[in-house]
């Protein structure tokens, strides 16, 4: 009797030590909370892509007089508190050191005092408060972290394909243009996503993102939606049929730029394959 109790009491424990982890995303250590680290000085650029895609704000620290990355959240939840940042805005954070995420430094919360916008982002346990909140970005609906019914993984992996690799683009055509999204589709055969950009004179754009882009997208938490507005950066491909090929998309919003290729090389960055990026 003394032997089931005592094997209750550890299994009980497993159990409760197992889902704390789940709540923590998947077993990776949270941000420690223990250590308060401020950060406030003017943003130097706010990007997601490198890594595990997760927004990331630069910020000129005046307190260090060092450049600082902290990683914020996924975007939709960025928008939804309604906070936004542009390079130049004064911003004051106040973060946790975490060994294993996006950055070495992980925003508990950011004052933009430029704009007057501001988020909540880990609670005093340095969880993420975006947990069981997850977008999926093609379709804007939520769904569970636990939920992996769309494999995103095939396609460009830059290696001798026509959209990087050994054609690579024409980095002398790159070109940035703002327009209204349309749609974004795949093309049957290939799987290959287009985005349909109309300019302000009616034009329609064609615009090839790597395959690998939907993971830098879901990475990041963007959800790109017909009827917003849209900056893309893009070049030309070498080969004899050349297409435009994005090399970075900005929210003109939300202020955040997704990298999707090297802008020195025009070579594709893959993305993260996990749905939770901390």
């Amino acid at each position: 009797m003394r032997k089931n109790i005592l094997f209750i009491a550890i299994w009980s424990l497993l159990l409760l030590g197992a889902a704390t982890a789940s709540a923590q995303g998947g077993g990776v250590p949270a941000a420690d909370p223990t250590e308060t680290i401020l950060v406030e000085g003017y943003v130097d650029s706010f990007t997601a892509g490198s890594r595990s895609g997760m927004p990331l704000l630069v910020v000129d620290d005046v307190i260090s007089g060092e450049l600082v990355a902290v990683a914020l959240g996924p975007a939709w939840f960025l928008q939804e508190a309604g906070f936004s940042v542009l390079p130049g805005d004064f911003v004051e954070i106040v973060a946790y050191p975490c060994a294993s995420c996006a950055a070495e430094n992980v925003a508990a919360s950011v004052l933009n005092t430029t704009n007057g916008t501001s988020v909540e982002l880990r609670g005093d346990d340095g969880v993420p408060l975006w947990l069981g909140g997850y977008r999926e970005v093609r379709t804007g609906a939520r769904r569970g972290p636990g939920d992996s019914s769309r494999d995103p993984s095939h396609g460009d992996s830059g290696q001798g394909n026509r959209t990087g690799g050994t054609w690579g683009l024409d980095m002398t055509t790159v070109t940035t243009v703002t327009g209204t999204v349309e749609e974004i589709r795949e093309e049957k055969g290939t799987g290959e996503p287009h985005l349909r950009l109309m300019m302000v004179d009616g034009t329609i754009l064609r615009i090839l993102l790597n395959a690998g882009a939907y993971n830098l997208l879901e990475a990041a938490g963007v959800l790109i939606q017909p009827g917003m507005e849209l900056t893309v950066t893009w070049a030309l491909t070498k080969c004899s049929d050349p297409e435009m090929v994005a090399i970075s998309l900005i929210d003109p919003v939300l202020g955040l730029e997704i990298q999707l290729r090297d802008p020195e090389t025009g070579f594709p960055i893959m993305g993260s394959m996990h749905g939770n990026p901390r």
